[in-house]
């Protein structure tokens, strides 16, 4: 028994010589005695657990003893033996616990079945890799224990299934614990005691929608989802902001589509609005003659308010306080729950292909993570941010359709940017004009110039219709992610998109050593060459099965086939290599991609022929070339 070896470890301890037999109460107060004993104690309990031998019958002490305390044994070893505790371990607790109105032999039953109906699932997912299994019985179990009256037992049922998908990495936690060791041990058990708090985080956020797409019962609107997400954290924020391109894709059904978009357009803007009291201190943080009025806007990391001076009303946008802890944070709870979730599939699905591919998200996840961390630090430099918005205002000032809000230089500073208010609408909830779409080529072919600046998040919730200007004129929010374009920036990239296109692995592997980042592993030739025959190999094996893909024209096939490649070469670089493309690239191919879809959402509008798409952008884009490149022209003549 455990509590023996406990008692024996006393008994070498305090019965030998040294100590007479017992320990001196009086030492129990004086710090260097005490600590001669505990240290003592350890010792002979350390020297008893590396010559513990296997249980051979089950039995919770011996089993979680032998785990906990022979830290030399195979780690498998130790696993089965917790497991086993803990297995038995709770089912003693139900056989005991009182009934406290429930049936508790009920609980246990239901809570062991679902998990085991859970496990099933995840196997014959693993099975099918990379096709999709059918998943419709376990659906629609997790729907009997979601939706309906949430009664005591249901809840009890749905915690005890979730601990047994959690029991894994609970395992492993425990056989970290160091028990030899009390200063180690505080400061483990205080890491495992934050890392419940951001698991049960998570969960608070994602509960509520996980419970709308199983039972397809909403009770919370799309915006209330979206601020359970947002508190996730800055990361997943940013992540979730791709939700909008994860509706377009074919297969999807427009009630899903429909979602998608508006979590994801929620995501970028308007959610998770300040507390009174947290409102009250941000009031306090403003610039000196400063008064904050209504709050506009909140994103994943500053708020907008509408502020007021004597010499006139301005917009704040002001950076949310702890945003740079917040955002690391996010990266633990990430890797947090993606070693769950791996642990999970190991132990119930360990020889199947999903579990081979396991190391993707092991090697590539933390990798993703920091890039992402890094981007979101980089914008934190309002004074940077506020000298580019200046910057890009006098660029763009004889553009008449589009507007950069002037900074007030008086009240901005570290964590705020103070500029005129120009009130925006995004593009889809405003009436029909071509002159949005040509006004958004204008920002693009402008950004792409010599000494100018490129908006680096071309995103609906920074790019909108101006309320109070010409119908069709733009207002340009955010410049923290814009940057100058380098000499011969775009004609190295060329290459690399052609040679993605024409599925050339030389040339994308030759293109890619050019654009990839200096800040991490420089790929070499030939590990750039073996990422981009593996991305061809694996688009190859991905085959148009869905109606909707079917249908898909030649130009549209190209086109996912090319982002397909593109975001699996990517991947395998990171995985593989921790080698990625340079930040500005990043950045230049998701705004492109977002200004897209802007101008997509202003074609999709009733007012328009789908027949006359074509010709509404090519003269958009007539106009836009004149206005950047040949009204210039004419300009520098007349001067």
């Amino acid at each position: 028994m455990a509590t023996n070896q406990l008692h024996e470890a006393y008994d070498m301890t305090f019965g030998s010589p040294e100590h007479s037999g017992h320990p001196d109460p009086k030492a129990l107060f004086d710090a260097e005695r005490r600590d001669t004993y505990i240290a003592d104690y350890l010792t002979n309990l350390e020297s008893l657990g590396q010559n513990r031998e296997a249980p051979t019958d089950p039995d919770i002490n011996n089993d979680l003893a032998y785990a906990m305390l022979k830290r030399e044994a195979p780690i498998e070893d130790r696993r089965m033996h917790a497991g086993r505790a803990l297995d038995a371990a709770k089912q003693k607790f139900f056989e005991r616990a009182p009934s406290i109105g429930m049936d508790m032999h009920s609980v246990y039953t239901k809570s062991e079945a679902l998990s085991s109906e859970f496990v099933d699932a995840v196997v014959a997912t693993a099975g099918s890799y990379p096709d999709k299994p059918d998943i419709t019985q376990l659906k629609s179990k997790l729907s009997g224990v979601a939706g309906g009256e949430q009664s005591p037992e249901k809840t009890a049922v749905a915690v005890m299934a979730m601990f047994n998908v959690l029991q894994p990495y609970i395992i492993d936690r425990m056989l970290e614990l160091n028990v030899y060791d009390p200063k180690e041990l505080r400061a483990q058990v205080a890491e495992m005691q934050h890392d419940s708090a951001l698991v049960l985080r998570f969960y608070r956020s994602t509960a509520g929608v996980a419970k709308s797409a199983l039972t397809g019962k909403n009770n919370m609107s799309t915006g209330e989802m979206a601020d359970k997400l947002f508190n996730i954290g800055p990361i997943f924020v940013q992540l979730g902001q791709t939700f909008s391109n994860a509706a377009s894709q074919p297969g999807t059904d427009n009630e899903t589509k429909e979602f998608l978009h508006n979590i994801g357009s929620a995501m970028q803007e308007g959610v998770a609005m300040p507390s009174p009291k947290q409102q009250a201190k941000l009031e306090k943080s403003l610039p000196e003659g400063l008064k904050m009025e209504d709050a506009l806007s909140s994103a994943k990391m500053a708020y907008v308010f509408s502020t007021s001076s004597p010499e006139g009303k301005y917009a704040t946008k002001i950076k949310r306080p702890g945003i740079e802890k917040a955002a690391t944070e996010n990266v633990r709870m990430f890797n947090l729950m993606a070693h769950i979730v791996t642990r999970y599939i190991e132990t119930h699905a360990g020889n199947t292909k999903m579990a081979k591919n396991l190391p993707l998200v092991k090697d590539s996840l933390p990798f993703g993570l920091a890039l992402i961390e890094a981007d979101i630090m980089s914008e934190l430099d309002f004074v940077e941010e506020a000298r580019t918005q200046v910057r890009a205002a006098q660029v763009l000032e004889r553009h008449e359709g589009i507007i950069v809000p002037k900074v007030v230089d008086e009240y901005s500073n570290d964590g705020h940017i103070t500029m005129e208010h120009v009130a925006g609408k995004r593009i889809k909830d405003v009436p029909a004009n071509p002159d949005y779409i040509k006004n958004a080529l204008v920002l693009l072919l402008r950004g792409r110039r010599k000494n100018a600046l490129f908006h680096g998040d071309m995103h609906g919730g920074n790019i909108k219709a101006a309320v109070d200007a010409k119908p069709g004129t733009l207002v340009a929010y955010d410049w923290g992610g814009s940057f100058e374009m380098p000499r011969h920036f775009e004609a190295k990239l060329l290459p690399f998109i052609l040679g993605v296109m024409r599925k050339n692995p030389k040339a994308i592997a030759k293109a890619y050593r050019k654009i990839q980042s200096p800040n991490f592993h420089q790929a070499t030739q030939a590990e750039a060459l073996q990422a981009a025959t593996d991305a061809i190999a694996k688009a190859k094996d991905k085959p148009y099965a869905t109606d909707d893909e079917k249908k898909l024209t030649r130009l549209e096939k190209l086109s996912k086939e090319t982002t397909s490649i593109l975001t699996t070469y990517i991947g395998l670089l990171g995985k593989d290599y921790q080698s990625t493309l340079d930040a500005r690239y990043v950045r230049y191919i998701r705004s492109n991609k977002a200004l897209i879809s802007v101008i997509k959402q202003e074609l999709a509008k009733p007012a328009y022929d789908t027949a006359r798409h074509g010709k509404i952008l090519t003269k958009s884009a007539a106009k836009a070339v004149k206005e950047v490149y040949l009204m210039q022209k004419k300009k520098n003549k007349n001067t």
